[in-house]
């Protein structure tokens, strides 16, 4: 979807109708790189699927639910805002890079809390037509 077709399918602010749409082609991007993909065939193990938010899961294993991992990565990004907004320059990262990721977490932290809370299935599995 280009900026032209997000702008005429949805109202709202155009830049905020470009980042949701920033957003979601960072989270395909970067999911590629988290779990194991179905060729993988070195673990059986249900959470090890093709899962997007495979790292995020991993907290578990340090007795931190998902979404609250998720909360702490977003703070992370809230404190390197608190640094910029103090007048000290970002050198690792661009203010907008850490708008777009904190923008992230705090989604994909929803995401994790609805699935603890059995708002949605869990975990992770495409549909079958993707």
């Amino acid at each position: 979807m280009s900026d032209q077709d997000i702008s005429n399918e949805f109202r709202g602010h155009p830049k905020f109708l470009d980042t949701l749409l920033t957003l979601a082609e960072m989270h395909s991007k970067k999911s590629s790189d988290y779990g194991l993909t179905d060729d993988d065939e070195e673990s059986n193990e249900e959470f090890l699927a093709a899962d997007p938010l495979f790292n995020f899961r991993g907290s578990v294993l340090y007795g931190i639910d998902p979404w609250v991992g998720a909360l702490i990565r977003l703070q992370d990004k809230i404190a390197r805002l608190q640094t910029a907004a103090a007048g000290h320059e970002l050198t690792n990262e661009n203010i907008i890079d850490t708008f777009d990721d904190a923008a992230s977490y705090i989604i994909i932290a929803k995401i994790l809390w609805l699935e603890q809370n059995e708002e949605i299935d869990e975990p992770y599995e495409e549909d079958e037509d993707d």
